[in-house]
């Protein structure tokens, strides 16, 4: 069978979001899956740079973008 296709966030699930991250609590971004390729560790930095929020990637991830080293 096919994979289905991802659902995207509604807007008001976006705002409400954003309003959470910038209201300036305690914050932490969970990353998994396509999070953590490059571009979007990247994303996740400028929110986290933004916001002051954390990051943490899911513990078994099958790939991850680590740069050089």
């Amino acid at each position: 069978p096919a994979i289905p296709e991802r659902r995207r966030a509604e807007q008001r699930q976006v705002e409400a979001i954003a309003k959470a991250l910038r209201d300036g609590g305690r914050a932490m971004l969970l990353l998994g899956d396509k999070a953590l390729r490059a571009e979007g560790l990247a994303l996740a930095r400028r929110i986290a740079d933004a916001t002051g929020a954390s990051m943490l990637a899911e513990t078994s991830n099958a790939r991850m973008s680590r740069g050089a080293g």
